[in-house]
């Protein structure tokens, strides 16, 4: 499977090919495998072919006739469960199908939003005492799938309107703010995008107190004292 991958990142002559010959309809089959090597593996080619340029015209709506959306989401939310290497590559693919701005109506029926924001606050609960080295790999996508979701579709904030995401955002920015300062930006951009026009989350905020930790973050860098004085405006 990683050479496959290898090939298809390479070249586009490639790509062509696999697919008349069916390269999804296989990787649907395979990814219903308990093996998570087999798992890992086939997320890698797979997160290689929906970033191909050619992707939202020509691979992505062969995925979502698939059955590979539900099993995707399926085993980036049973997270540490099926290994966090698949986890990990799966939830690179949803946040690229999101990026093709053809697909979020489709995740979204697949209840996306819900069983995402469940998994951010299932994270969460292991933080700081058990959280297993490389998290923030799991975490840094899946930020992204649910900040583009909200983005791409107004309205649907009501779908996780839930005050502990707040909290889990902010034990997240704790955990993470030092040694991956990448999350911060990934973590503000979602709370961007959880308040904008939403008064349930902007209550939430204040309720919990939450300002002075979101103050706390201005200086992190350029773009975060964006994303925080973002935040404050909504």
């Amino acid at each position: 499977l990683y050479p496959l991958g290898n090939l298809v990142v390479e070249s586009e002559a490639v790509r062509k090919q696999l697919l008349p010959q069916g390269i999804i309809p296989v990787l649907a089959s395979c990814i219903q495998s308990p093996h998570e090597a087999v798992l890992e593996g086939l997320g890698y080619v797979l997160s290689q072919l929906l970033q191909a340029k050619e992707a939202p015209a020509e691979i992505i709506p062969l995925v979502l006739d698939s059955v590979l959306p539900q099993h995707m989401l399926r085993l980036v939310c049973s997270g540490l469960k099926a290994g966090i290497g698949a986890a990990v590559e799966f939830a690179w693919c949803l946040h690229y199908i999101v990026c093709s701005h053809t697909a979020s109506a489709a995740l979204l029926s697949l209840g996306a939003l819900p069983a995402l924001a469940s998994l951010l606050l299932d994270l969460a609960s292991d933080i700081p005492q058990d959280a297993p080295e490389g998290l923030e790999l799991l975490v840094c996508p899946v930020l992204r799938c649910l900040s583009n979701l909200l983005a791409e579709e107004t309205g649907c904030q009501v779908q996780i309107r839930d005050e502990r995401l707040l909290v889990t955002l902010f034990l997240i920015l704790q955990c993470f703010c030092q040694q991956h300062p990448f999350i911060v930006q990934e973590c503000l951009w979602l709370l961007n995008n959880l308040t904008a026009d939403e008064p349930f989350f902007c209550s939430a905020l204040l309720s919990l107190d939450l300002l002075p930790a979101l103050l706390q973050l201005l200086p992190c860098s350029q773009m975060a004292s964006v994303l925080v004085l973002t935040v404050l405006c909504n």
